[in-house]
């Protein structure tokens, strides 16, 4: 298969994200103006079986982005294979300006959230959500560091690039802990289940940029997860900030916390677009063959 039918069929899979994204987030928004109470945090009993369609529409769209991945395993058995050559957020001007974006929007979110620490060091009898929700408060100011130094690309901050990758993966774990024990949330309630879902793509899209910021090699569940991420995080995120308008509610923590999705999902969608733009083929080494290493050998 040659790089330029692969990458073809991979900017197929981006472009279906996005409108995927554009679709779910849309279907979601009728479905909470339709059927959703904002003030008890309920689904109308009626809105189940559209839930339901919702849902598993949402998982085939993952499953069919996760085969992606088949390209990549097919090709590999070649004798010619295709990788992506090392990532910089700093190499791209599209990926410097949403990594730049993403850090000033953490860095807003925390210096907002510093005047709610008070409410968040709050006694309570659930001590496990008060301490994970206090370590994603202090992670949000290294993750903003990260992303400043990502766009940045200056050489002086290369080991503190390094150092400083892991913290997202860790801030998603730690908000994602705080997400799942939330007294607030009911565990059967569809808009939570969907909150960790895309906690989780996001997650493992910082998890696999740290790997790849580390050891300086890009491997392809790193474009898979953006693409997830993608899907997911507009799925969760546009309606919930649409209908914050349309129903005027009050700001809650978590949902200021969330807020990052926003940047997220064009900063997923920007490293997306260039980690399938930089696809190059490489040429596998021929081993040397049997007749040679003899003749070397005598």
């Amino acid at each position: 298969m040659r790089a330029t039918t692969t990458k073809k069929i991979l900017f197929g899979y981006f472009i279906a994200s996005i409108l995927a994204g554009i679709v779910f987030a849309a279907w979601r928004t009728i479905l909470m103006i339709r059927y959703y109470d904002p003030y008890v945090k309920e689904y109308a009993l009626e809105a189940e079986p559209s839930l339901e369609m919702f849902g598993w529409s949402l998982f085939v769209v993952i499953l069919l982005i996760a085969t992606s991945m088949f390209f990549f395993i097919r090709i590999g058995r070649m004798k010619r294979d295709y990788a992506f050559p090392a990532f910089s957020a700093a190499n791209h001007q599209a990926t410097t300006f949403t990594s730049s974006l993403i850090g000033f929007l953490f860095l807003v979110i925390s210096v907002f959230l510093f005047f709610s620490l008070p409410s968040m060091l709050l006694p309570t009898v659930y001590v496990i959500f008060r301490y994970a929700q206090l370590t994603a408060f202090f992670l949000l100011f290294f993750v903003a560091a990260y992303f400043l130094i990502n766009a940045a690309g200056s050489s002086r901050f290369a080991q503190a690039k390094k150092f400083l990758a892991f913290v997202p993966p860790l801030w998603g774990m730690a908000f994602l802990i705080a997400s799942y024990v939330n007294p607030d949330y009911l565990f059967k309630d569809f808009n939570h289940m969907l909150c960790n879902a895309s906690l989780c793509a996001l997650t493992f899209f910082f998890l696999y940029e740290a790997k790849s910021s580390a050891i300086g090699k890009t491997t392809a569940a790193y474009l898979i997860f953006s693409l997830l991420s993608i899907v997911t995080c507009m799925a969760y995120i546009v309606p919930n900030f649409i209908l914050l308008a349309y129903w005027e509610l009050s700001s809650e923590l978590n949902f200021i916390f969330e807020a990052v999705e926003l940047g997220a999902i064009v900063y997923t969608a920007s490293v997306a677009f260039h980690l399938i733009s930089s696809l190059a083929p490489v040429e596998k080494e021929e081993e040397p063959s049997k007749e040679i290493a003899v003749s070397e050998e005598t």
